[in-house]
């Protein structure tokens, strides 16, 4: 673990002792899940922070056992038939396969690096037919609703340990990422969405407070984006997608909680407010124009930035 201190700037004791925590989350799930096969190898996925953190021989490891995983469920459960109905589905992963391929070959990439980036499109369509094999399952369903539920619990947790220990840090992302701290922006609104869709649409005072713990991921980690996508999402979702007519007292709530995110979000991130700390003031002008110098530069130029 020692190789990235530089990066995160902080001490070997420091990360050491948030990866104690880290490997007790992971014994604890797989404890609780351990009669559930398919949840073990969600969780899994969910741990691959972790792996990455150890040694790099065993992300390698875990890499293609985890896609050797897939394929055995992919195949073990019929999941991987063409029909009329996802011929399209299909097709459009080979269009996809070929132009990867291609591009590579073009590039003149190494094959451990077209493996490494194609396994993860690879395990995410086979784990797509296999969700679409089992969608009318309601026991299937159900597990994985509890097991994702808590595996976002964790990362709740471990973000708030995170920052006692270290305080806020763009790297080491719960158990999910160890070396860049992109999942912190993608993990709170793929959150959001899973717990939109377990309550179709109806969210509760609990429902809101788990909404506000995956926005602390992003607000540990520093990220920036979240701040501006998370509103448009949750407005979209709660006034667009939903198709019912929702309740007086809900809509006014939603009503408020979306600015108040951006509200927040801008004053608790210590890059969009003009004192450069956390709990600076609140200044619109100076955020959009922070915004404009990040995405196209000084001069108006496009700057590229992962």
């Amino acid at each position: 673990m020692g190789k990235h201190l530089n990066v995160w700037g902080v001490g070997a004791s420091q990360v050491n002792l948030f990866y104690i925590f880290v490997l007790f989350s992971f014994f604890y799930i797989l404890y609780k899940y351990r009669k559930q096969k398919f949840s073990l190898f969600i969780i899994f996925i969910f741990y691959a922070g972790l792996m990455s953190a150890i040694n790099q021989n065993i992300y390698n490891l875990y890499k293609i056992s985890l896609l050797a995983i897939t394929f055995y469920w992919l195949f073990g459960t019929h999941s991987f038939r063409v029909n009329k109905s996802n011929s399209i589905i299909f097709f459009s992963f080979f269009l996809f396969s070929t132009s990867f391929l291609l591009t590579a070959f073009i590039n003149k990439d190494y094959l451990t690096i077209i493996f490494s980036q194609y396994s993860r499109y690879l395990e995410i369509f086979a784990l797509f037919l296999i969700f679409l094999k089992y969608r009318y399952d309601e026991h299937f369903k159900l597990n994985i609703e509890s097991v994702v539920y808590d595996l976002l619990r964790i990362q709740i947790i471990l973000s708030f340990i995170k920052f006692f220990i270290m305080g806020p840090r763009e790297s080491l992302v719960g158990s999910v990422g160890s070396q860049g701290g992109a999942l912190a922006a993608l993990l709170p609104i793929l959150g959001f969405i899973f717990i939109w869709l377990k309550n179709k649409g109806v969210l509760k005072r609990k429902d809101w407070l788990f909404i506000l713990g995956l926005l602390f991921i992003g607000f540990e980690s520093n990220k920036r984006a979240i701040w501006f996508i998370m509103p448009i999402i949750v407005f979209l979702m709660m006034f667009y997608v939903l198709k019912r007519r929702m309740p007086l007292k809900i809509a006014f709530i939603s009503i408020i909680i979306v600015p108040l995110i951006f509200y927040f979000g801008v004053r608790l991130n210590w890059s969009l407010n003009k004192e450069h700390k956390i709990w600076g003031s609140f200044d619109l002008e100076y955020v959009k124009d922070y915004a404009m110098r990040y995405n196209f530069g000084e001069n108006g130029n496009l700057v590229n930035r992962n």
